[in-house]
């Protein structure tokens, strides 16, 4: 388990690594001299031909890592929704026990069968008490066998869930400093733009405004299994109340 923990620890260091991008100086005069040639140039709703090729580029990167980190994470979301609905068909099965349970008919202490018509009534009371006790605790045993294979279950559920939702806490915060490198090399070209006499002010305003937020990253993580906040963790802070 140490060992698993350490190589996710090394592989989201090297991923934080790869993406933590600067404004490098070649972006920056690059950027400023597109401004400048583009000074004469026409600008639609998503500005002009460059600052297009520029959304569309960020839009694929974005695109990546959300791709990379689902390839990263594609073993233990697979084993996450298997476990969860192994974890739910449990729930089904301890409820249909406790419910043969609920149904298990008094013993009937008077009845005799066929080959106990030569016992007394005393013994033939005791052998229906016993029948009914171990019908009674083979079912207590099944579903406490059921109960804590769920509990084991359910722990490798919550494990498994706090090592996606990690992950996707942190490709969200690499597209998020993604969306503002390109932010940043937009507003660059926009102020080379504006310098060279051609950008109006509301150009400037419209087009120096921040990219917009990829829209994967406000949503719920997409590999927790629909549902799974609603049962298992819902059981697990009522477990700990």
């Amino acid at each position: 388990m140490r060992n698993d923990r350490t190589d996710r620890r090394r592989h989201r260091s090297r991923r934080r690594v790869e993406h933590a991008l600067s404004l490098d100086p070649v972006f920056y005069v690059a950027d400023g001299a597109a401004g400048r040639l583009d000074r004469g140039a026409p600008a639609g709703p998503d500005g002009t031909a460059w600052e297009q090729r520029l959304l569309a580029t960020y839009r694929e990167n974005d695109q990546r890592i959300l791709a990379r980190t689902a390839d990263a994470l594609a073993r233990e979301a697979r084993e996450l929704r298997e476990q969860y609905g192994h974890w739910v068909r449990l729930g089904r099965e301890i409820d249909a026990v406790e419910a043969r349970i609920g149904e298990l008919p008094e013993p009937v202490l008077a009845a005799v069968g066929n080959g106990e018509r030569h016992l007394d009534e005393a013994a033939i009371k005791a052998r229906r008490l016993r029948e009914h006790d171990a019908a009674l605790g083979a079912l207590q045993d099944e579903a406490r066998r059921l109960r804590d294979e769920r509990s084991a279950v359910q722990e490798r559920c919550v494990t498994l869930r706090a090592t996606v939702a990690e992950e996707f806490e942190l490709a969200c915060e690499v597209s998020e400093r993604l969306r503002w490198f390109y932010t940043r090399r937009r507003a660059t070209y926009t102020r080379a733009r504006q310098r060279a006499g051609r950008a109006t002010p509301l150009d400037v305003t419209t087009q120096a405004a921040p990219l917009p937020t990829a829209a994967w990253t406000t949503q719920p993580c997409p590999w927790v299994p629909a549902g799974f906040d609603r049962t298992i963790t819902m059981e697990v802070e009522a477990d700990v109340r």
